[in-house]
């Protein structure tokens, strides 16, 4: 009972936090139903089916569904579950060291260590960080069924340990040692085969499962880590210094530490790395068994954070990883270390009988109650994702993506005044960083734009003051985001996100014109952002419907000429020989729409310069039917009726619904007497009008055909 409240009590507060971090993504964005739970990638899959991260973790995935029918959105009741595995953890540990012998002096003290201490911040408060509690949970329940000698129930909580999460897989060799050190002299060798085989015929059994069957595999485009294997391993060795202080007392904690790849074996981290190698290696060889074990199972429960193979988070940049949430099933041994050091303390100190125990108790006590304290307020920073990342940005050398992600948080939940001050402190704390200008422009635009929402209601309600005051707020923000954006741009920032905020700006503001010059440099620059080719094709729509609208009135002329002029902006020339991919339909469709107005206007050249077009087109895209539609006009118009028909047919072959085409061949059909094929062109007609209608705007002149309305 003790061991459970210590385990509870300093995590209490996070209770009442809200979601954070992965939270959003794992527990609302991907989760559909339990068929998906089960076999999808932890981070969903992409349109195209494939895996978004390559995790599989389908016994984590259903407990968030299970949560999501029991308890809807509410957080608390999800915060209560990880205490709960939590505490089981701590329990199970405490109970697992009674059973050992040469353990169990230290089962207390160390289970106690486990439950307090501040390190399991990040696994516990964050809802989604369960991952490496409930894989911690399922191993020690196959340690207690080994100790029982129910050697197949310890490989099925094996199962449920990889099931939760892939790196439960170093459980193996740890679990066979139990097998061994557990076992009668004449079977304790036969015994740990078994288990050690058992355990990697479990996870090979996973992986092809995961990789073969469901096709869960990192996305080519997954950040992998940087450097080489002997740059992974120095680095591994080089941080470990940082692994056992936060492990011993984390004085700043954080989801992300700074960290760099060691690049040469005169780096000084690896010789301060290597140091610490050697004092627990010396630890190890003149300690007992209980600091031996500890220290082998430490450095080997580590392992997995040393990335030697590039499976590390996909979505976090950094050259190596370096996160406290990897320390959760390690500081089960290192809290067991840290037992023996406070006793071997006190037997210096003290010396034997019945003050060393008080002198050990009262140690142990105190570190666990540093520990409740650190861990109190160290979940207070989770409460929400302002306070995480504001918090967590504090001493990194490039604290600004932190910044940025806590102001696109404080953005989402609505404090204005916290957004511009984080996004002003991101800008400030990384005058080079393309991402945060851009990011702190996009917010001024986002400000602009509603404050001439603002102006406008206020306009409707006859509060003209406050309409002025709100289109003079408006001009304020769009000046406060542009000036930046033009003055990074006049250095020589030719960065694709500054270039693309500055086409979103002149988009908004109505001067499509601009913004698809600024969206072609941008896309030129490197950019290929969803945004920047939905918001590209969004404004070359605006001037193209303008354009459109122009050709339905009189002013037939002045529509071609817009649109040739529309269509030289964005591909350099009429008729065009490149399109630029993200909005290459719609330009293609604009090439044609001004090839049909020159066949209205019907003047000398047009015909010409309209055959030219629809080429072009074929040329760029050969499967445009509109193309072969405009080609197959002029051939009738000209009298070549049989090019007309090859032209109609292509159409046809590429669209089958392609409705101008339906139109010429049953007029044709009928022209040469072929009533039966015309009544089958016909019927095509009649199905198409009924599922998409007649086909509006400044098409091909259609020909007539009667009974098509009334259905004669």
């Amino acid at each position: 009972m003790l061991v459970a409240l210590a385990a509870v009590l300093p995590f209490l507060t996070t209770v009442a936090n809200d979601y954070v971090y992965d939270d959003h993504v794992l527990l609302f964005d991907t989760q559909t139903t339990l068929t998906s739970a089960l076999t999808d990638d932890l981070f969903g899959t992409e349109a195209d089916g494939s895996a978004v991260s390559g995790y599989w973790r389908p016994l984590v995935r259903t407990s968030y569904w299970l949560e999501g029918r029991m308890f809807g959105a509410r957080a608390a009741p999800r915060h209560v579950v990880n205490l709960l595995i939590h505490a089981a953890c701590a329990v199970l540990m405490l109970r697992l060291l009674r059973r050992l012998p040469a353990f169990a002096p230290l089962a207390l003290p160390a289970a106690l260590l486990f439950a307090t201490h501040p390190i399991h911040a990040e696994s516990i408060a964050i809802i989604t960080g369960r991952t490496d509690p409930l894989a911690l949970a399922w191993g020690l329940l196959a340690a207690h069924a080994l100790l029982d000698r129910r050697d197949a129930r310890a490989l099925v909580w094996f199962v449920a340990a990889m099931a939760s999460k892939e790196s439960a897989a170093v459980f193996v060799p740890l679990l066979a040692w139990l097998a061994f050190a557990t076992t009668a002299p004449l079977e304790r060798r036969g015994r740990a085969v078994r288990v050690f085989c058992g355990g990697l015929a479990v996870v090979v059994v996973f992986f092809v499962v995961k990789v073969a069957w469901l096709g869960i595999v990192p996305p080519a485009s997954a950040w992998r880590g940087e450097g080489d294997v002997v740059q992974r391993l120095l680095t591994f060795v080089a941080v470990l210094p940082r692994y056992v202080g936060m492990m011993v007392f984390p004085v700043r904690s954080s989801i992300v530490h700074d960290t760099t790849l060691v690049a040469s074996m005169v780096d000084a981290r690896l010789w301060v790395g290597l140091a610490v190698c050697v004092g627990l290696g010396v630890a190890a060889g003149r300690g007992g068994p209980p600091l031996r074990g500890g220290v082998v199972a430490l450095v080997l429960t580590l392992a997995p954070a040393s990335n030697l193979i590039p499976i590390t988070y996909a979505f976090v940049d950094q050259p190596f990883p370096l996160f406290e949430r990897y320390l959760y099933v390690p500081s089960v041994f290192g809290c067991v270390v840290l037992a023996l050091a406070a006793a071997s303390l006190a037997r210096r100190c003290v010396g034997e009988g019945s003050a060393r125990s008080r002198f050990g108790i009262g140690l142990i006590a105190i570190c666990a109650c540093a520990y409740a304290a650190r861990t109190w307020v160290r979940v207070g920073e989770f409460s929400n994702d302002v306070v995480l990342y504001e918090r967590a940005a504090a001493g990194l050398k490039r604290p600004a993506p932190l910044l940025l992600a806590a102001a696109d948080a404080a953005h989402r939940g609505g404090d204005t005044n916290a957004a511009l001050r984080l996004y002003d402190a991101a800008v400030a704390a990384d005058r080079d960083d393309a991402v945060a200008l851009a990011s702190r422009a996009n917010f001024m635009l986002y400000l602009s734009e509603y404050s001439a929402g603002e102006a406008q209601r206020a306009l409707s309600r006859g509060e003209t003051h406050a309409a002025h005051e709100w289109s003079a707020a408006r001009q304020q923000w769009w000046t406060k985001a542009i000036d930046p954006l033009d003055a990074a741009i006049a250095h020589g920032r030719e960065d694709a996100v500054i270039l693309e905020a500055r086409a979103f700006a002149s988009m908004i503001g109505r001067d499509n014109e601009s913004a698809l010059v600024w969206y072609q440099r941008a896309f030129d620059a490197g950019g290929r952002t969803p945004t920047l080719h939905q918001n590209w094709r969004e404004s070359f729509a605006q001037m193209r419907a303008a354009v459109h609208a122009l050709a339905q009135g009189p002013r037939l002329s002045d529509a071609i000429t817009r649109y040739s002029a529309l269509i030289r902006l964005v591909c350099g020339d009429d008729p065009p020989t490149r399109v630029p991919e993200p909005i290459a339909e719609a330009v293609l469709t604009a090439v044609c729409e001004l090839a049909d107005l020159m066949i209205l206007r019907s003047q000398g050249a047009d015909s010409r310069a309209a055959e030219d077009r629809y080429r072009a087109v074929l040329q760029l895209a050969p499967k445009t039917s509109r193309a072969h539609e405009g080609l197959g006009y002029l051939a009738k118009r000209t009298g070549d009726r049989a090019q007309a028909l090859r032209e109609f047919e292509a159409a046809l072959a590429i669209d089958p619904e392609a409705y101008y085409a339906l139109s010429e061949m049953f007029t044709m059909a009928q022209e040469d007497g072929r009533t039966r094929e015309a009544k089958s062109y016909f019927a095509r007609i009649k199905t198409v009008l009924a599922t998409r209608g007649k086909p509006a705007g400044s098409g091909l002149p259609m020909p007539a055909i009667p009974g098509v309305e009334d259905g004669r």
